[in-house]
C-alpha cells in the first residue's frame, strides 16, 4: 500500500475542505481496510456529490444509475477530494450507510484503490447528511 498524506482533512459542518491525501492500494484487503479504519474508527465517511439541478431529488434518496462500466452504482468518494468535474456547483452529502454497503472502486491504469467507493443499493434520506455546496 502506498498513501502519501499532506493533509488530512474531510467535510465538516457546511463547507467543503479540500484533501491532499493521494491513495494507492493495490491489494482489495487493505482496500476494505482502509474503508473500515476511516469510517470506524476515524468516523469519516465517504462523499457524494449531486449537480445543483438535482438536489431537490437527491434529498429525496438517491438510486443506483447505470454508468460508462455498466453496471448501476452510486459513486463516491474516501479520503480524496469531492467529485466535481468541470468545477460545476454540486450538492455535497456524506453517506451513513452500513459498512458492508460501501465498495472499494479499483481504477486508474494500474487498477488501484484511490478512494472511489461505489454503492450498489439505493441510498435513502435518512442514510444522507447534506453538508453543503461544492463549487
Amino acid at each position: 500500500m502506498s498513501m502519501e498524506t499532506h493533509s488530512s482533512s474531510e467535510t465538516s459542518g457546511n463547507a467543503v475542505e479540500v484533501v491532499e491525501e493521494k491513495i494507492d492500494i493495490e491489494d482489495p484487503e487493505e482496500a476494505r481496510d482502509f474503508i473500515r479504519e476511516r469510517v470506524e474508527k476515524e468516523g469519516v465517511w465517504p462523499i457524494v456529490t449531486v449537480p445543483i439541478e438535482y438536489a431537490e431529488a437527491a434529498r429525496q434518496g438517491i438510486k443506483p444509475h447505470t454508468t460508462w462500466i455498466f453496471d448501476a452504482v452510486i459513486a463516491g468518494t474516501l479520503g480524496r477530494d469531492p467529485y466535481n468535474p468541470g468545477q460545476s456547483e454540486r450538492l455535497v452529502f456524506r453517506v451513513k450507510v452500513p459498512l458492508g454497503d460501501i465498495m472499494p472502486r479499483f481504477t486508474g491504469p494500474d487498477k488501484h484503490f484511490h478512494g472511489i467507493v461505489l454503492f450498489r443499493k439505493p441510498i435513502p434520506p435518512t442514510m444522507l447528511e447534506e453538508v453543503g455546496y461544492d463549487a
